[in-house]
């Protein structure tokens, strides 16, 4: 913005921007002579870039600094990565020259950076009191400054909370008496990188990738096409040192920071098909630890000849060092979805056969977490993997899980949707059904006993958590009116023969720390009720009195618009920060699942839409929109575990998602102070 009186008006007239230049870029990037001025915020922002190079940048201050006009006010402070927090008044009210903030290998060569009003007074230049700093540097590395001249500041630069003050460095007895500092040794990050972090040192940027679309994947297509999506879970940036191809493009790896799951699309193509072979080289920052991601083919396989390989050189759970790892891909669109969490202290893990009893190996880091702040996978109609009964239509439209209870446990499932109905002549079953107004259409699904027998059998053999859900109950065999309490009680006579009901709790459940309710061999399964007369002493409890709980149903058929709306729901809702009066921390349930709307029944199926274009992009959306103190308490899937259409059971890939949940505690939770966070370092 440009400053200066208007021709023909004798009165102020005061125009507001927010920002100047903020940067973000990771490739290399050339700035030569460049001027950012008059904003309110900052006019310069480096933020977790890397690979820049500066020459010569020019700020100036506003006129209209220390008024804080309307950036609070109208509520665009935070919208954009990297804004400063607006709680201290030289942050919010003066405009800073520049930011450097969460970057490496930033290079500043020359900078002016005068700031020469305060509430339009222009004396303070002469005793450099117009604002508090002209640059802010925090957790950088290899940040190099230069030829830095300021007028106006009391500080120079702030590097890491230690001040260069301008008094000390004054180059001129003349007015404006500048501050000149030929070169600076900033601070550099050399805090533990497990360690948990403060609010405003967390990236505010959900992941940009492509959505599955559903028409180009069925035409012919010229090269086929995948994705790998990178889910970073550890506190460590993924540093890309080797990548090389041939015949696949664009082949865009890059670094990859803690919490952030970036898209990477691989085209094959042109030239003979099984020449085309590619490999990204990567190395945990400050580490020894090393690992590849190949892209290549198997000409044998006729329905998907792309593949993804993995290897680690470093110890990984559940893998064998320098072994090598294939993925079949999925189709034209789908993505192979790669996942590493954990750290050196606690160990890692991958999408490569993560633990099935993920709560209890994490015990160590999240046991002293309570449970609203511990992120769960759930299954959306967790009984409805076969079709026992219910109306005329196709079961396709109707099921949602490709697998028993049992498999949904399996593969990493803690919440479970369950909808009890009586039918098929008096039979305690689960439903999915329209509603209760005719015309009702709908299936039953698998038997309330099975399901107890499936829960069983797993914690038998593994002590974790598992809660039950039970809404939506109604009595098929009568109209499909609502459970009247005898009913309700058949359904609880059938919960209390699960063998690790934890009865007898007292007050609100999710405040209860997770390794109080399991740990040392014990499982603890929780019966949560809406209707009937429930039994709290016996593990069976309505969720307003013991559980409350809050959740959201986009109700959208695509995934684009899916995935925004749960990404501002949870950030709307949850807010985990010491501050009393800021703070949202209900147990949210985010439902990222698609609903196929009437028309589209006849052609497709919830299967469909829910390995198709849901799956994928909660690898790399929705892990990369949460950060430590916005996740969702429950990630509710349709399809818990299944990969590929048509699979009736888990497979060596039913791992990805599991690892993902892990991810969210691990390399997001354990970075919050408040909740329990830095047990990875």
């Amino acid at each position: 913005m440009v400053d200066g009186a208007l021709p023909g008006r004798a009165e102020r007239t005061s125009v507001y921007a927010a920002r100047g230049m903020l940067i973000e870029s990771s490739d290399p990037t050339w700035l030569y002579g460049t001027s950012a001025e008059h904003a309110a915020m900052y006019q310069y922002n480096f933020y977790r870039s890397k690979k820049v190079f500066a020459a010569m940048i020019r700020t100036e201050a506003p006129f209209f600094q220390d008024e804080r006009p309307m950036l609070v006010q109208r509520g665009i402070s935070s919208l954009f990565s990297g804004d400063p927090i607006c709680t201290a008044a030289d942050l919010c009210g003066k405009a800073l020259g520049a930011i450097v903030k969460g970057t490496k290998d930033v290079t500043i060569a020359g900078a002016d950076l005068f700031s020469g009003y305060n509430k339009d007074n222009k004396n303070c230049a002469s005793n450099n009191s117009c604002q508090n700093t002209a640059i802010a540097a925090d957790d950088n590395q290899n940040l190099q400054l230069g030829n830095v001249v300021s007028v106006g500041a009391n500080n120079t630069i702030v590097s890491d909370k230690k001040a260069i003050p301008a008094k000390d460095n004054v180059a001129t007895n003349a007015n404006p008496k500048w501050s000149q500092i030929n070169s600076v040794a900033a601070v550099q990050s050399a805090r533990d990188a497990g360690s948990c972090r403060n609010i405003d040192a967390w990236p505010a940027k959900p992941g940009d990738g492509k959505y599955f679309d559903p028409i180009k994947s069925k035409l012919p297509m010229p090269y086929p096409k995948m994705f790998i999506n990178m889910v970073n879970g550890s506190p460590l940036r993924f540093n890309n040192i080797q990548k090389n191809s041939y015949q696949i493009k664009p082949f865009d790896f890059a670094d990859v920071d803690p919490g952030f799951s970036p898209q990477v699309s691989l085209e094959y193509g042109p030239g003979t098909f099984t020449d085309c072979n590619g490999e990204a080289g990567y190395q945990l920052n400050g580490t020894g630890s090393k690992f590849q991601i190949r892209a290549t083919t198997n000409d044998k396989d006729k329905d998907n000849k792309m593949r993804a390989q993995y290897k680690f050189d470093f110890p990984v759970s559940g893998v064998q060092q320098g072994a090598v790892y294939e993925m079949s891909s999925r189709g034209n669109d789908r993505a192979v979805n790669f996942v590493l969490t954990g750290s050196d202290k606690v160990g890692y893990w991958s999408s490569l056969n993560p633990p099935v009893a993920w709560m209890t190996q994490l015990l160590p880091v999240m046991g002293g977490r309570k449970l609203r702040h511990i992120s769960m996978l759930g299954s959306h109609n967790a009984g409805i993997s076969v079709r026992t009964g219910g109306t005329i239509g196709p079961s396709d439209a109707s099921i949602c899980q490709g697998v028993d209870v049992l498999g949904q446990l399996q593969a990493g499932a803690r919440w479970f949707d369950v909808r009890p109905v009586i039918g098929n002549g008096g039979q305690l079953l689960t439903g999915h059904y329209s509603g209760q107004k005719a015309p009702v259409f709908g299936i039953s699904g698998q038997a309330i006993d099975d399901i107890v027998g499936n829960v069983n059998a797993f914690t038998r053999d593994n002590a974790e958590l598992v809660v039950l859900s039970l809404t939506h109950a109604m009595q098929t065999d009568e109209k499909y009116r609502d459970l009247d309490d005898g009913e309700w009680d058949r359904v609880f006579d059938a919960m209390e023969k699960l063998d690790n009901r934890c009865g007898g709790l007292k007050g609100q459940i999710p405040d209860m720390k997770l390794g109080d309710l399991i740990g040392k061999g014990r499982a603890c399964v929780i019966v949560l009720a809406d209707g009937g007369k429930v039994r709290p002493d016996k593990g069976i409890y309505r969720p307003g009195d013991s559980f409350d709980f809050i959740e959201r149903w986009s109700n959208v058929d695509k995934a684009a618009d899916m995935a925004a709306d749960q990404e501002s729901w949870v950030r709307a809702n949850r807010n985990l920060v010491a501050d009393d009066k800021a703070r949202k921390d209900k147990f949210a349930i985010s439902q990222w699942i698609l609903t196929v709307k009437s028309v589209s029944v006849l052609t497709s199926s919830i299967e469909d839409y829910a390995l198709n274009r849901a799956y994928d992009p909660v690898f790399w959306r929705g892990y990369s929109s949460w950060s430590p103190w916005s996740y969702p308490s429950v990630v509710l899937m349709d399809f818990v575990g299944i990969i590929n259409r048509g699979d009736k059971k888990l497979t060596d890939m039913s791992g990805e998602v599991r690892a993902l949940i892990m991810a969210v505690n691990l390399g997001l939770a354990s970075r919050n102070c408040w909740v329990g966070g830095g047990g990875l370092g």
